[in-house]
């Protein structure tokens, strides 16, 4: 919802898209891999969003810190999948979560895409 809700996705069309798509890939929940662990934070391998003439898309995976969830029960390890949101570890998931989310994220992207943006970017 992220994507069609909130004001930010529309101002990406104003010829200056950061900080909009900036706020728009933090704020989604996206899906990442756990590569290492830090203190209380972990490295993940993320996709995070791209802006081209064509849209909003996800890029190539690239290495990220989140904090780790305050909850002592819940045990991140490394190859662990985990679904992120801002800069915060929200939960270890399953493969099948993994696959349903990221089919809603391509869902979301394509409605944001088609409706919301409709290939009148600025600037890209």
């Amino acid at each position: 919802h992220v994507f069609c809700v909130y004001p930010w996705a529309g101002l990406l069309r104003s010829g200056a898209p950061e900080p909009a798509l900036r706020i728009l890939d933090l704020c989604r929940i996206r899906v990442g891999r756990v590569v290492g662990k830090e203190g209380s934070h972990v490295v993940a391998e993320a996709r995070h969003l791209e802006l081209s003439g064509d849209g909003l898309r996800l890029g190539a995976p690239r290495i990220e810190s989140a904090l780790a969830r305050s909850d002592p029960t819940l045990a991140i390890d490394v190859g662990d999948l985990v679904a992120l949101h801002w800069s915060h570890v929200c939960d270890v998931i399953t493969a099948t979560q993994m696959a349903r989310l990221r089919a809603l994220e391509e869902l979301h992207l394509t409605l944001a895409n088609e409706q919301t943006l409709a290939s009148r970017i600025v600037g890209v």
